[in-house]
């Protein structure tokens, strides 16, 4: 019930509250106003409503059950009529599945499976009860449950079969569902392992050609006792299985099952498991390993082009091999070789090749002039790839394919008169291939009076060019009309032919003297002159056009052009003008109308000056402390030239020094002169400056200074150790790291030591870099008792004043006296303990002193009591010592007293005691030990008893 509205019809004369219950639940409160007058005379009309808190509906209403509405006044009042009004729904049960199917389990084991229920109604549903049979079990719920509408509830029940039988039951719902308020959900399954046999246990297809299929019989027999449901049957593709009834079969007991397992062949070896399900269990009844290869022919060709090159045409055919594979596991069969002119297959068909086999194919190409490009279709039984082509190319090149053109765009040279002896200027021919492959120009052989370059053999690819340069050189006087011939091998190669002609004369232009040499000049200055005749030495009239001079060099020219008879000459001077140190050269050029112009004079001369120059262009100190001078360091000044270098001014810039080198100081030609540089730092940070020598060269020498100014400071990572008591012999040690803050070396010196302080770890001298520290060790040795203290001073290059580091500590050491020596403790009966005898320990050190005192035999007894703690410097303590012999004779044993801590051995006392046995005068025996004292008891008590008898008589 959702909710409730009650109307009250009430005459009231005392007024007060009426409280409305529902199955004794508070539904609420109404009024009556108190009217003492009014004798239920009037009516008032109070409503009073009622709405579910929640979707759990009203508390206290019972679905399908009586329910009872009570007013409850609390005065006297009068009520004539009361009208109630209810909203209510009802809940709906609904579960999933309706029933469970556990299948084979085996015994002992268990299988679990849930149920949803769920509440489709529009009020709260109660589930007030579930129950069924073993050995089925549920999961435990808290009933009752309350089930929200569209709320769900999982249930989970478990089949745990105790014997191998078919089990049955019915989980029962008990609900406040009006239509289902009992609901049966039926539960089945079967005790015992399933138990079969498959023949076989695996399946084998071996091969099969692709896109065919292979069927095996697979038996599966029930060799238990119990049916066996067999669900479903798993397998994968390639493989598939049919004999499987739809949602599953039943095999009885000592039946079979017969499954046709197929093989649908697809490319590839196959090996894959087929999975026989259990009922009710994710864990498969059986596994069937399944193999199968599917085959097929496979087509691979070892190239996708063929290009035979570059031939000349109508040459006889050029041959290449096709490889042709077979990468499948059947028979490939070419059937086909589809090819046009001028490409054939010279092989025959059809062709058979093996698996993993390979065949060669003979493919021809008969060249024709021009390039052709053909496609070669092979055809096989190939299911994937049955047309595989090949691009085939090949050019064939008419003859012939190199062209030759001269200058003039013919085949001919002509190089007119020459000088006999002398070397034409060069014409050239240039070869052109106009083939489609390349062209291999043999070795040229040049005819007489004639020279080639290049003359060896070269290539010339398709299309390329090139050009030979072809002189006459005319031995003699002479016609010369030779033919040049040019012979080219490879694709329309052919021998061409170029017609020479020249014409062999007398008559030139000659210098006297043929070089001139100059004296050696000061670079600035022009030397003296020197004479040179120029003679027309033909038998022809000759016109010098142009005088010309290369080099430093002047002259002084005739008046041009100048006619000049045989045998005639005239003469012109020349000189010097060096402009740089060193050797000079040069040529005078008489360009003439004659066959061997120009006519050339060589010149030189030497030019002096000096140049200097440094070893080095740049001078690193590096580091240097502010305010201190650095090590010098030596620098070279070298004179490279051929005159004296005289110094005539030293610069330096910046914090540098410069010794050995001044003005005046004068440097050989080639040698040198060493100097030093020093940097005095003036600043922390980086400082440049630039060394500047001047002389008589023409460019002063430089040389670019840089220095570091750098600070010193160190300091301690402690100032004060302290290292407290410690024992003679022993040693105790305290680090102390050495930081240089700095920004330059610092030298450790030295370390004024202190008495029972050493330093360990600090080789002397040390340097400690910038930026980094150095650790070391700071012993306390201790030679004698007493108090240490004192500074350690750390010398360093850093300041005069020395690093202070306090140390103290104590020596301390233990020392401890035990008397008597020795203990002798004399005769003592059996078993009996003696008087004790003491140890007396003093402690004579000045540090307490914690003892050990131990006995080496247990006759001998130590009462530790009064030596339990320290004994305190000058302090003593007692230690009683007993004898408790359990045998007579003599007892030796020794008493050991251990110091703990401090270096002190172990004090050893010997102890001696006697034990003997007790003698009763006139027994006869002798007592001793615990069975002695018994016998003396009993000889004591019987004399005893025999006086007391002589009195009585």
């Amino acid at each position: 019930m959702t909710g409730a509205e009650v109307e009250i019809i009430g005459r009231g004369y005392d007024g007060g509250l009426t409280t409305v219950l529902l199955n004794s639940q508070v539904l609420g409160t109404y009024g009556m106003a108190p009217n003492p007058f009014r004798v239920c005379g009037g009516c008032e009309t109070p409503e009073l409503g009622y709405k579910a808190p929640d979707s759990m509906g009203i508390p206290g209403y019972r679905y399908g059950d009586i329910n009872t509405f009570t007013l409850r006044p609390e005065r006297t009042n009068c009520i004539a009529a009361a009208r109630i009004r209810l909203r209510t729904g009802r809940p709906l049960l609904r579960v999933n599945p309706t029933s469970l199917s556990f299948g084979s389990i085996a015994v002992g084991a268990s299988a679990s499976q849930k149920v949803r229920l769920t509440n489709e109604g529009v009020v709260p549903l109660v589930i007030d009860a579930m129950s069924l049979p073993l050995p089925f079990k549920l999961a435990p719920v808290s009933l009752p449950f309350t089930l929200k509408e569209g709320a769900t509830l999982d249930v989970t029940v478990t089949y745990a079969p105790t014997a191998d039988r078919v089990d049955s039951g019915i989980l029962s719902l008990l609900s406040n569902d009006p239509d289902n308020g009992s609901l049966p959900i039926k539960l089945e399954g079967t005790g015992g392992a399933p138990k079969l046999e498959l023949a076989p246990t695996a399946l084998d297809f071996g091969t099969v050609r692709v896109g065919a299929s292979s069927n095996l019989l697979l038996q599966v027999k029930n060799v238990g006792s119990l049916p066996l449901t067999i669900p479903a049957v798993l397998t994968q593709a390639p493989f598939s299985v049919s004999g499987l009834a739809p949602g599953g079969s039943v095999v009885q007991p000592g039946t079979v099952l017969p499954l046709t397992v197929t093989f649908t062949a697809t490319a590839g070896a196959f090996s894959l498991p087929m999975y026989i399900q259990a009922q009710g269990s994710a864990t498969p009844l059986a596994e069937v390993s399944l193999r199968g290869t599917g085959i097929e022919p496979a087509i691979v060709v070892a190239a996708t082009a063929m290009d035979f090159g570059v031939h000349t045409a109508g040459v006889d055919p050029v041959r290449k091999t096709l490889a042709v594979s077979n990468t499948g596991l059947d028979d490939l069969v070419l059937t086909a070789f589809d090819v046009e002119a001028p490409f054939t297959v010279e092989s025959g068909l059809p062709l058979t090749i093996k698996a993993r086999e390979q065949a060669n194919l003979t493919v021809a190409y008969a060249p024709v002039a021009g390039r052709a490009a053909k496609d070669l279709t092979l055809r096989s039984n190939d299911p994937r790839t049955p047309v595989v082509k090949v691009a085939l190319t090949g050019t064939g090149v008419a003859v012939p394919a190199l062209k030759v053109t001269a200058p003039d765009g013919g085949t001919a040279l002509d190089f007119g008169s020459r000088e006999v002896g002398s070397v034409s200027a060069p014409q050239a021919l240039t070869l052109k291939n106009e083939g489609a492959g390349t062209l291999v120009v043999e070795s040229i052989q040049a005819p007489t009076g004639f020279a080639v370059t290049p003359a060896g053999r070269f290539s010339l690819a398709p299309g390329a060019t090139t050009q030979v340069q072809v002189t006459f050189e005319p031995p003699h006087i002479a016609q010369f009309a030779p033919e040049l011939l040019l012979s080219a091998d490879g694709p329309g190669g052919a021998t061409q032919t170029v017609l020479l002609s020249g014409q062999g004369v007398e008559g030139k232009v000659t210098a006297t003297p043929s070089a001139l040499s100059f004296a050696r000049t000061e670079v600035g200055n022009t030397s003296k002159a020197v004479q040179v005749t120029i003679v027309n030495s033909g038998t022809d009239t000759l016109t010098i056009s142009t005088i010309a001079v290369a080099g430093p060099f002047s002259l002084v020219l005739p008046k041009l052009p100048k006619e000049l008879p045989p045998r005639d000459a005239f003469t012109m001077e020349a000189t010097f003008v060096p402009v740089e140190d060193g050797a000079a050269s040069g040529a005078l050029r008489v360009f003439s109308n004659a066959p061997s112009s120009p006519t050339v004079v060589k010149l030189d001369g030497e030019g002096l000056q000096a140049v200097s120059r440094m070893a080095s262009d740049v001078m690193e100190f590096g580091g240097q402390r502010v305010g201190g001078l650095s090590a010098p360091r030596e620098l070279t000044l070298f004179n490279m030239g051929s005159e004296s270098l005289n110094v005539t001014a030293v610069n330096v810039s910046g914090p540098f020094q410069v010794s050995g080198l001044n003005v005046g100081t004068s440097v050989p030609p080639l040698g040198n002169r060493t100097f030093q540089v020093s940097y005095k730092p003036t600043e922390a940070t980086s400082e440049n400056g630039v060394l500047e020598v001047q002389s008589n060269a023409p460019r002063a020498a430089q040389v670019t200074l840089r220095g570091t100014g750098t600070t010193a400071s160190m300091e301690t990572s402690v100032t004060a150790l302290t290292f407290g008591s410690q024992f003679l012999g022993g040693t105790s040690q305290r680090v102390v790291e050495l930081r240089n803050t700095g920004t330059s070396p610092v030298t450790i010196t030295g370390v004024d030591p202190v008495d029972g302080f050493s330093l360990s770890g600090l080789p002397l001298p040390h340097v400690v870099e910038p930026r980094t520290s150095h650790p070391f060790y700071v012993v306390f040795e201790p030679p004698r008792p007493g108090d240490y203290a004192g500074s350690l001073a750390v010398r360093h290059d850093a300041s005069s004043t020395p690093l202070m580091v306090a140390v103290q500590g104590t020596g301390v050491a233990q020392e401890l006296t035990v008397t008597p020596g020795a203990i002798v403790f004399g005769n003592q009966r059996v078993d009996a303990t003696s008087q004790p005898l003491s140890l007396e320990l003093v402690n004579t050190g000045n540090v307490p002193v914690t003892v050990q005192v131990t006995s080496s035999d247990a006759a001998f007894r130590v009462d530790m009591s009064a030596a339990s703690g320290a004994i305190p410097a000058g302090g003593r303590a007692s230690v009683p010592v007993t004898f408790h012999p359990t045998r007579t004779g003599t007892v030796r044993g020794e008493v050991r007293v251990v110091p703990s801590g401090g270096g002190l051995g172990p004090t050893v006392v010997p102890v001696e005691g006697i034990g003997e046995a007790v003698t009763v005068e006139g027994s006869g025996c002798a007592v001793g030990g615990s069975g002695g004292v018994w016998v003396l008891a009993a000889w004591v008590l019987a004399r005893r008893r025999a006086r007391r008898g002589q009195r009585a008589r």
